[in-house]
């Protein structure tokens, strides 16, 4: 019964790291950063059509937008459309915000700049560009979406938890009253 309880509690935690995950990839995070350039790569499902990896089905333009953070980091973002798939931010204008990344790159221009996604450089995966808005030089930015979506989910399931472990109680505690004992 030990080892059942276990395995509740651990696949309870891993679903838990999954929301998480989940959360922190599509959740929106903005990020400062001073447009630096910008790029449009033609790609299919294997990357970057090139010599060294010809087109061989569908492919698609894939704006870049380049640029360095605050601390001096750089970063580079994708620019897509998300259009009516999944996550569904409905982002249709990604030819819009490249135009705006390219002026802003030829000022160098420090942009609030909303991304979803991770960047994991061994598959070349980039967060993708939601929005820019130019920030004044003393501005900043917040990530309060982000921080209310954690914190819904934190909240959520110390409910949940909370109130699981009250009915295991009240079941267990049920069992041991119904149980009589006889002696004789």
């Amino acid at each position: 019964m030990i080892y059942l309880k276990r395995i509740g509690i651990g696949l309870l935690a891993l679903l838990f790291i999954v929301g998480l995950l989940w959360l922190d990839a599509y959740l929106p995070y903005v990020r400062t950063m001073t447009i630096t350039g910008t790029e449009v790569k033609r790609m299919d499902v294997d990357g970057p059509i090139s010599a060294e990896n010809p087109e061989d089905g569908p492919s698609r333009d894939v704006y870049f937008i380049f640029g360095t953070s605050d601390d001096g980091s750089t970063l580079v973002v994708r620019n897509e459309d998300t259009g009516w798939s999944w996550p569904p931010y409905l982002k249709f204008d990604s030819a819009d915000i490249q135009a705006i990344a390219h002026k802003a790159g030829e000022d160098n221009k420090r942009m609030a700049v909303t991304t979803y996604g991770w960047r994991v450089k061994i598959l070349s995966w980039f967060p993708n560009t939601v929005k820019l808005q130019p920030l004044a030089a003393d501005e900043s930015c917040s990530n309060w979406t982000r921080t209310s979506g954690f914190t819904l989910y934190l909240l959520l399931w110390i409910y949940l938890t909370l109130r699981m472990f009250r009915k295991l109680k009240v079941k267990s505690g049920q069992k041991h009253k119904e149980s009589p004992t006889h002696h004789g």
